[in-house]
């Protein structure tokens, strides 16, 4: 073969192996943007059944909280919340890629429990009484909504574990195999819903605190620095030139910052009070348990001048528990007037405390007097609660004002505990909640 020819053959492979590269190349591409689809796919189905999960829960709540509605205000405001966590639930359920799975079912539930809810409550507003057959319909809808939230929860978990993919489930929807996956949780879920009736034709309070401007620090004199630091010294028992000044606070509140080892404080400009107070340590097995830690948690706020407080809910979470305290006057119990308060249940510590939604909201009130009386206004408890206790209570409202309202204390019908809310002015509900205990504290939904 001579030069000429040699050089040719060797240009032939090249391009043959260019090819062959290019082509490789050009397979690995495609490989990975669909790998990339495949992933975004897989994380935007594990974000729609978590948003869905949520949105059952809180149906399956408003449900539980319908059952005992005994008045056209709470009846329409539960009406509303249902009708748009459905939408929600809708919406995160047509974002799933579930073309293979019959889902009818559960989209007619989503539907029937907005507009059963609105039909109750025309029928309060129009001062006309629920049925004891509706009242069974509540209860059907509230337990088909139980057990679909249970279910959501554990396909979320399933996902979270990584035991299953979505894709897999998916994917493997037609095998059969036997093994736990969400196809088959989700075909249960269908069977749950199948005998759905065709219908003719809803620490407490802590998530408005923070929405108002400062009472407590309205109008009182700006605090230095070093008088800042003494009172820091005060209250966590560190000398004040020990005490690391941080970046100060600005907004409502404004606030000297000050950090010392894992401990960091805030102290409000304007009257120098405690703004919140954390340790980042962490505790050790427990010794003590929550009737300790409330005294201590007690004793730790009558030292820092926060008196008249009486604790209310509680979690515990790694070691710690968080307590809720609310501002008592004249045994009337001020929700908005909330303080926090963490303690280490190894040694009793006091690890955190958060005051700002006492220094938000705690002022000189006026004289509550109720324009009726308990005994009033139980009438407005519906029939299917028991009533154990009535204390007098101030809550919060969305509007960022105050309620006053008596707290009765209820039973229901399986025994759970329900906190009814009924206006001292009007007679009617203005808020119901539904309490849950176990080993993490107790809990108001």
């Amino acid at each position: 073969m001579n030069n000429s020819s040699r050089r040719s053959m060797v240009r032939i492979v090249s391009f043959i192996l260019a090819g062959f590269v290019a082509l490789g190349a050009s397979t690995i591409v495609h490989s990975v943007r669909a790998r990339n689809l495949e992933l975004q796919l897989e994380a935007a189905n594990e974000r729609a059944v978590g948003e869905l999960g949520e949105y059952i829960s809180n149906i399956q709540t408003s449900l539980q909280k319908g059952l005992y509605a005994n008045t056209p205000d709470m009846a329409a405001k539960l009406s509303m919340q249902l009708r748009q966590e459905a939408a929600g639930a809708k919406s995160s359920l047509s974002q799933l890629s579930l073309s293979e799975l019959e889902l009818d079912n559960l989209y007619r539930f989503l539907s029937q429990v907005g507009e059963f809810a609105l039909s109750l409550s025309r029928k309060l507003d129009s001062g006309q009484e629920i049925t004891a057959g509706e009242r069974e319909t509540l209860k059907t809808l509230s337990a088909h909504a139980d057990k679909l939230a249970a279910q959501m929860e554990e396909i979320r978990t399933a996902l979270e574990s990584g035991t299953l993919t979505f894709t897999q489930a998916v994917n493997t929807l037609s095998s059969k195999s036997g093994t736990d996956y969400i196809g088959t949780a989700i075909d249960d879920i269908e069977q749950s819903m199948a005998d759905l009736p065709t219908l003719i034709y809803d620490g407490p309070f802590s998530d408005h605190i923070m929405q108002a401007q400062p009472k407590m620090t309205s109008g009182k004199a700006e605090i230095s620095l070093s008088e800042a630091a003494a009172i820091a010294s005060q209250i966590s028992g560190i000398a004040a030139d020990e005490l690391t000044n941080t970046e100060d606070e600005g907004g409502t509140m404004p606030s000297y910052g000050f950090s010392h080892g894992d401990m960091t404080l805030s102290i409000t400009k304007n009257g120098g009070y405690l703004s919140y107070m954390l340790s980042s340590r962490y505790a050790d097995e427990a010794t003590i348990g929550y009737t300790e830690a409330v005294q201590k948690a007690k004793e730790y706020l009558n030292r820092i001048g926060y008196t008249n407080m009486a604790e209310s809910y509680y979690s515990i979470s790694d070691g710690i528990c968080t307590i809720n305290f609310a501002y008592t006057e004249n045994d009337i119990i001020c929700y908005p007037d909330l303080i926090k308060v963490s303690v280490a249940l190894d040694n009793g510590e006091v690890t955190g405390v958060d005051a700002r939604g006492y220094l938000m909201n705690h002022t000189q009130r006026t004289a509550m007097t109720p324009a009726m009386t308990s005994d009033a206004a139980a009438a407005s408890v519906s029939d299917a609660l028991k009533i154990v206790s009535v204390r007098p209570a101030l809550i919060p409202t969305d509007a960022k004002g105050e309620k006053y309202c008596y707290e009765f204390k209820c039973k229901g019908e399986n025994g759970e505990d329900v906190l009814v809310y009924i206006n001292t002015a009007t007679g009617q509900e203005d808020n119901i909640l539904i309490l849950t205990y176990s080993d993490d504290g107790i809990f108001a939904r």
